[in-house]
């Protein structure tokens, strides 16, 4: 059992069967349980893909990675968790001296979103064109708002520009 997405050709299973019995009202909110169970899992085992494959430096790696991803939204949720550890590694590497460490990071999202605009001009299948595309809508942002800090010179996270941000992180400890 599983999920066929609304748009595209997406189909997500689920990690384990989905049992439907009982009354209407039960299972379809077992339904719902499932469908956010089925993408954390997915989330979950792609952050880890992302960083096992060496996506964080290779953008054609990367642009596989989200090409071939099993649940789209799950591909670009790890974008943006890996966009804001990015972020943040260049604020780390200013406070042990890198003067460079914002303008370091930012080039590297920089070539990061080349590589999947180069991948677009390949031989996509529609949906994978789709997911291509709005992954290069958020680097797009991304790239921008580091331009922003780079230009402000702001060198910690704990700096307003970053803290007003909205960003997305993984909770190891909480594991979500």
């Amino acid at each position: 059992t599983g999920m066929n997405a609304c748009v595209g050709k997406e189909y997500v299973p689920f990690p384990e069967a989905l049992p439907l019995v009982g009354k209407v009202e039960v299972y379809l909110d077992r339904c719902i349980e499932w469908f956010r169970m089925a993408l954390r899992h997915f989330a979950k085992d792609d952050l880890g893909k992302y960083f096992e494959t060496g996506c964080t430096e290779d953008g054609d790696k990367r642009g596989r990675f989200i090409a071939n991803g099993q649940a789209a939204q799950c591909a670009l949720l790890v974008q943006l968790i890996t966009w804001v550890v990015l972020v943040e590694s260049g604020f780390k590497a200013m406070e042990g001296g890198d003067e460079m460490g914002v303008h370091d990071a930012w080039q590297r999202q920089d070539k990061l979103l080349l590589s999947l605009i180069k991948l677009t001009m390949t031989d996509l299948d529609k949906p994978t064109r789709q997911k291509v595309m709005c992954a290069i809508t958020l680097d797009a942002h991304n790239r921008d708002v580091q331009a922003r800090l780079h230009r402000d010179k702001v060198t910690s996270k704990d700096a307003f520009q970053w803290q007003s941000m909205l960003k997305c992180y993984w909770l190891e400890e909480e594991d979500e």
